[in-house]
């Protein structure tokens, strides 16, 4: 009887380790591969399993938020779809500290999701998870979050869709550039930006950084764009690490030399 009961009681306990291991397996692998080229601060650092956040609790934006994706990501679950998605406030984060739909309301300005939520056709869950929001951040709607902005997450999609590349790492995140103003024989670079509610700030840009690759062929792309109504196309934003780096005050994939990789052009 003890034999027997220390028997059932060994394969229970086995059954847990596997179960655990495989687990914390799949977990290890794929932080592995998100966190391949570095992440560029360890901040108010929120992982949503597919995507990390990195939140800005005094403005109430992320400062950044990296995603990788790939073939799978692109493939439709049955009924996923934005339709019955919600904007929920992050609990995570301490209430003060926490964005509410209430500061968007009757803004003039979209939700803008920082990892798309069309990146993450293959699940229900994860699509939604993008809809939290210290995954937002505000956007100008006409001609930029459902233009340009929006143009440029599908044209990384593609990039995908096609088998050019096999898996994109993407860091996404806001930016507050200062004004160039001439004042008599002075030039002053003065900071402006709305903050809805007195509570979330609005960026004056938005950029977007991609590390495509492809078994050992490893290309980027480097994007500033104004957070404004914009047209043409989205290749006049191209912009340089260097200028990002300037402006965010953090290293952009900070496991990579850029100076030894040739940027994307098309």
């Amino acid at each position: 009887m003890e034999q027997r009961k220390a028997i059932h009681i060994f394969i229970v306990v086995t059954i847990i380790f596997l179960i655990f291991g495989i687990l914390y397996y799949n977990y290890g692998t794929f932080e592995t591969e998100l966190e391949k080229y570095g992440i560029p601060t360890s901040d108010n650092i929120r992982s949503m399993d597919d995507f990390l956040i990195s939140y800005d609790t005094r403005n109430r934006i992320p400062y950044w938020v990296l995603e990788v994706i790939n073939l799978k990501n692109l493939n439709r679950s049955q009924g996923n779809n934005r339709k019955n998605k919600k904007f929920v406030s992050d609990k995570n984060f301490y209430k003060t500290f926490q964005s509410t739909t209430k500061d968007y309301y009757m803004s003039g300005y979209d939700r803008g999701h920082m990892a798309a939520a069309g990146n993450y056709l293959h699940s229900n869950k994860t699509m939604q998870n993008t809809f939290i929001l210290s995954n937002i951040a505000p956007q100008v709607g006409k001609n930029f979050n459902q233009g340009l902005w929006s143009h440029l997450e599908e044209k990384i999609r593609t990039y995908i869709k096609k088998s050019i590349y096999k898996t994109a790492h993407i860091l996404t995140g806001p930016l507050f550039i200062p004004k160039k103003i001439e004042r008599g024989n002075r030039t002053l670079y003065i900071m402006e930006y709305e903050v809805l509610k007195g509570r979330v700030a609005v960026p004056t840009h938005f950029f977007k950084v991609i590390i495509f690759s492809n078994d050992n062929n490893v290309t980027y792309q480097s994007y500033i764009m104004p957070n404004a109504e914009i047209s043409g196309s989205v290749n006049k934003f191209l912009s340089n690490i260097s200028d990002i780096e300037n402006y965010t005050g953090f290293r952009i994939f900070p496991k990579i030399d850029f100076s030894k990789l040739k940027m994307l052009l098309n």
